[in-house]
Formats: structure tokens, C-alpha cells, sequence
């Protein structure tokens, strides 16, 4: 929800969303949303800055934290056998309680160490932090928006074959798709024609977490998605 009132300033009416927005602006979710913001561009220097300045508050906001110093380390070839445990201690977490940075680490895990590991979630309901209601969002894509043009990438985590890019207007009629990896390097770049606002891209890709830029064609507007490949 953040990241979409971050993208769709309209929609931060007086009332409960400005009041959640403005709660959570200059802290964690803004702070990280930031730091993927970066690394999907490629300023990977403005990430690590970010990171090494940010003070968690929580377990769940430390977590994030260590998830991408080890992201770093790895983009740096410097990860090693005990980094490599604290990912897999990250990826063996409860995503609904420690959040989003369990599934990075579970993809990153396995493009680290080149296995294929089908996690199952290891999740206390009974913890007063376990957000239940948010399970969309934390496993899959969170929704982002080109003004009032919603955009839907799934599925999501992907299998690393077919993904689809859908947007609710259909008066758009192509796309361009570019797909990033951890270290901000493009490995694809293509135009999606759309058809009633849905496009295909047959993708190649291995285990990972990516950054997908969606620039509408039409007008120019644009989103980032993160992408979970996890065969």
C-alpha cells in the first residue's frame, strides 16, 4: 500500500491512507523502497549508503537490513560460508512475520549456492506481529500504478518462463519492458504489444531476484517491479 500511494499522490485523500503514508515516510518501507529504487537503476553506491545508514526498529526491519548487506556481498564476490548460512537462517523465516526480505532471501540463497530449494514456511501464528491480512503483498508483487493505470506483473514469484504484464486501461497499446538483475545490469529489454492491456514476455533467466522497469509507452510514465524467479 505504500508503495502505491508513493506512486499515486492523488490518492493520499485526507483520512486513514495520508495518515498511514505520512506514518511511514522517511522510515522503513519508504527507506527500502528507496534502496530497490537504486539497486534497479544500477546506483548500487546510493544502496549501500542507504542500508548502512538505516537503524532498524524491529526484527522485521533488521531482517531486511541483513538481507541486502548479504545481497551486497554478493554482488561484491565476497560472500562466504557463514554469510551463507545467515541467508539460508533468513530464508527458512516466516514471510508473513518477518516479511518480504524471506523470499529474497530464498531466491538469492538459491542463485548463491546453485541448488533448487522449495522453502516451506516456518510461521508462529500466535506472534502479535504475524500480518495475515497482508499476504498478497508479501508474497507476491505489491500493487504500483502509472497515474490512474494500475500494472500487474505475475505471476509472481515466477517459474522463469512465461510472465505477464497487465495494465486495467487498455487504450495503451505497447510497453517497454526492461528486466534488471541484483547487480542493476539489464538482461532484457523488449517491446510488449498489449492486447486488451495484457502482454506476454517469454523471459530466460536463473534462480534470482530482478528489477523489472514498465515504461508506458503511450505516456512515458513508469514503474519498477521486483521479480522473484524460483524454478
Amino acid at each position: 500500500m505504500f508503495v502505491y500511494l508513493q506512486n499515486n499522490p492523488s490518492a493520499k485523500t485526507p483520512g486513514i491512507l495520508t495518515d498511514f503514508y505520512n506514518s511511514n515516510k522517511h522510515k522503513y518501507r519508504d527507506r527500502f523502497f528507496d534502496v530497490e529504487t537504486n539497486v534497479a537503476e544500477g546506483d548500487i553506491n546510493s544502496a549501500k549508503n542507504a542500508v548502512a545508514a538505516f537503524n532498524p526498529q524491529n526484527s522485521t526491519e533488521d531482517k531486511h537490513k541483513q538481507f541486502f548487506d548479504l545481497l551486497f556481498k554478493y554482488q561484491n564476490q565476497t560472500i562466504n560460508t557463514a554469510d551463507e548460512q545467515s541467508l539460508l537462517v533468513l530464508a527458512k523465516g516466516c514471510p508473513y512475520i518477518d516479511g518480504t526480505a524471506v523470499h529474497q532471501a530464498r531466491a538469492l540463497y538459491n542463485l548463491v549456492t546453485g541448488q533448487n530449494i522449495s522453502f516451506t514456511d516456518s510461521c508462529d501464528y500466535s506472534q502479535s506481529n504475524a500480518r495475515l491480512g497482508k499476504i498478497a503483498d508479501e508474497i507476491y508483487d505489491e500493487e504500483t500504478s502509472m497515474g490512474d493505470n494500475e500494472v500487474f506483473l505475475y505471476p509472481n514469484p515466477s517459474n522463469g518462463s512465461d510472465l505477464f504484464v497487465s495494465l486495467t486501461k487498455t487504450d495503451t497499446e505497447s510497453v517497454d519492458v526492461i528486466i534488471n538483475n541484483v547487480n542493476g545490469v539489464a538482461i532484457s529489454k523488449e517491446t510488449i504489444n498489449l492486447v486488451n492491456g495484457i502482454g506476454k514476455l517469454s523471459i530466460k533467466a536463473s534462480n534470482g531476484v530482478y528489477m523489472v522497469i514498465i515504461t508506458n509507452n503511450k505516456t512515458n510514465e513508469r514503474v519498477i517491479k521486483k521479480l522473484v524467479i524460483q524454478k
